[in-house]
């Protein structure tokens, strides 16, 4: 089976937003628990702060990962320093 990053449907970017948004929807896919498609700051914020939150959670029982403040970093941040397309 070819690679869920190497399609036509993940590279057309049609669901960017619903991938990064659904793990149930990456799961029933075969997409990568993280988006390769990065758009700015907050994004490749997210790929370190992510794991990091994970980890977090389940040593101390928390939700950190479930806040909405690391989303809206995120947002924030990925409007103020995008990438541009190469």
């Amino acid at each position: 089976m070819k690679d869920f990053t190497s399609t036509s449907h993940c590279l057309s970017r049609r669901h960017c937003e619903t991938c990064r948004a659904s793990a149930d929807w990456r799961k029933a896919v075969g997409a990568p628990e993280v988006c390769p498609h990065v758009r700015g700051l907050g994004d490749a914020v997210a790929v370190v702060a992510q794991p990091i939150a994970r980890v977090i959670d389940s040593v101390l029982g928390t939700n950190v990962q479930g806040c909405g403040g690391c989303k809206a970093r995120q947002a924030a941040l990925n409007q103020a320093i995008p990438f541009k397309k190469l």
